[in-house]
């Protein structure tokens, strides 16, 4: 019999009408606009930058060893100082390596083109961007606004750097693990499974976002934001958080470190980054609040208007030493007062 508990979150995120059918065709038109989007300009594409580095100097695996050694090594195999260890991304790009042709000019022997694997990268966003429709469904959004949002998401350029580099693929499969972990959390909740069982596929899922890219460390976030709108009960509530944040915490933990035992550091040290990389790095916390801000009114206003989408992020594009004085910080910061209004609404 169903408790409280589940009516409440059957209420705030009832069960979605269409049909399996029906789900899996809209699914298949976001899937298709994606390949549609990004695939023709795959046929030119080369090897550059990062691609070279983590992808195209991969040799690849011959041995179950060979796969193992490569989820134990650093994302830079180069030994570049950079404390970062993505062995699901390294695994995946390693498996392309290995499968996947990478085409020869026979002219001179330059590497030009790696169609096969680019294409792999835009099947990836592609298939993100279907299961973004399919969350949508889930968390009450409605066919037509379900369909416009996953539309928006395959076809927008601002996606172009994560697809059309396959070091990009890092940012993909986070993205891809992090939508299949709320779907799930949302439908394995909805049909009253045991908290155990929710709990353990979320462990599952939010390991293989952190072994893909650092930056589904927030992914706990959201189910304790879906806890918290569906929960009509405090004591329910304290219950559902508290098991979230210990059992993810505890992947965390876990992650951080193997990350420790195989980088000797959790975190990249200011030192070892160039300025023209990262200068935020050498700025102190107070000053880096409004650059860090006005970077996020900045992307914001390219989804509205895409244009210089691979700009140099370095100090010669923007003024970080500014402060508040850069229009972009203030535009930032009302973007975030903005959205933490309407969502405490």
């Amino acid at each position: 019999m169903s408790g409280p508990e589940h009516r409440d979150f059957a209420d705030a995120f009832p069960a979605v009408q269409d049909s399996v059918r029906s789900t899996l065709l809209f699914a298949a038109v976001v899937f298709a606009a994606a390949l549609f989007a990004f695939l023709p300009g795959t046929r030119a594409s080369e090897f550059a930058h990062d691609d070279i580095a983590n992808y195209e100097n991969l040799k690849p695996a011959e041995s179950i060893g060979e796969w193992l050694a490569a989820a134990g090594q650093p994302w830079w195999i180069d030994a570049r100082g950079k404390n970062l260890w993505r062995p699901v991304a390294r695994l995946a790009l390693l498996a392309e390596r290995s499968l996947l042709p990478v085409d020869i000019n026979d002219e001179d022997g330059a590497r030009t083109s790696g169609f096969a694997s680019h294409a792999a990268s835009v099947r990836l966003h592609a298939f993100a961007c279907a299961l973004l429709f399919v969350l949508a469904l889930e968390i009450g959004l409605g066919r037509a606004g379900a369909l416009g949002a996953a539309l928006v998401l395959a076809v927008h350029p601002l996606r172009s750097e994560s697809v059309m580099q396959m070091v990009g693929q890092a940012d993909l499969l986070a993205a891809l693990f992090m939508t299949g972990g709320l779907i799930a959390y949302v439908r394995m909740r909805r049909n009253e499974r045991s908290a155990a069982s929710v709990l353990a596929v979320q462990a599952a899922f939010f390991a293989l976002a952190m072994g893909s890219k650092e930056n589904a460390v927030v992914y706990p976030l959201v189910p304790c934001i879906i806890e918290i709108v569906a929960s009509g009960d405090r004591v329910v509530l304290r219950r559902r958080l508290f098991g979230i944040v210990a059992t993810l915490g505890l992947v965390l933990g876990a992650m951080l470190g193997a990350r420790y035992a195989i980088l000797g550091a959790i975190t990249e040290s200011s030192a070892t980054i160039p300025e023209f990389e990262n200068p935020l790095a050498h700025m102190g916390h107070v000053e880096r609040a409004p650059a860090v801000l006005g970077i996020f009114g900045y992307a914001v206003s390219r989804f509205f208007y895409p244009t210089g989408l691979s700009p140099d992020y370095s100090a010669h594009s923007f003024p970080f030493d500014a402060g508040w004085g850069w229009p972009w910080s203030l535009a930032g910061l009302a973007i975030l007062a903005g959205l933490a209004g309407y969502a405490i609404r």
